[in-house]
């Protein structure tokens, strides 16, 4: 499955690409937030908006709307996953790979979990690989980003990943950890 990550400006953003199977939407680069409609997003969709400090009640929001919502494993205390279990992406950004923190990752009880690490070698790739297998979720998305990106993402179901982000015209990530095969 190929999600494409597009930063969302407003409605205008909005778009159909035939290439990606389901369109992330970054609130966070919206220069408005408190003016989203969230009647526009579908289930095809998922809503994210990293350091969302400022604007707490956002999160609330994207949960009442149709699409999936991916929170950092660290929003998880504001909410109640239980209600939320059926939409919820939760996501886990390392910036090394760390066995605990992903073995915790893997037993909550969410739709997805996704795990973005910077892989230093190889050998954690494989290591991540393996423990997502033996985990038994079904549903997990693993990327990584820094100089293994375009090798793991390229190949992210021999990885035991579900779905691949990718980006086009402006990158959600840091600019040397992005993939883009839509630029």
């Amino acid at each position: 499955m190929i999600i494409l990550s597009i930063p969302y400006h407003g409605p205008e953003s909005l778009t159909a690409i035939p290439e990606a199977d389901i369109i992330e939407y970054r609130l966070d680069y919206c220069p408005e937030p408190d003016a989203i409609d969230y009647s526009v997003f579908s289930e095809n969709n998922i809503l994210t908006f990293r350091g969302n400090d400022g604007h707490p009640y956002i999160i609330h929001k994207m949960l009442a709307s149709k699409a999936m919502v991916d929170l950092d494993s660290s929003e998880l205390k504001s909410i109640d996953t239980a209600t939320y279990r059926d939409k919820l992406i939760v996501s886990l950004h390392l910036r090394r790979y760390d066995e605990s923190a992903l073995r915790q990752l893997l037993t909550l009880e969410c739709r997805t979990v996704k795990i973005i690490f910077e892989a230093e070698c190889f050998s954690e790739i494989a290591a991540a690989s393996r423990l997502i297998a033996s985990s038994g979720r079904k549903s997990v998305i693993f990327n990584v980003n820094g100089k293994w990106v375009a090798f793991q993402r390229s190949l992210y179901r021999h990885f035991a990943s579900e779905a691949v982000y990718l980006y086009r015209d402006q990158s959600t990530i840091p600019v040397s950890s992005a993939c883009s095969i839509f630029a």
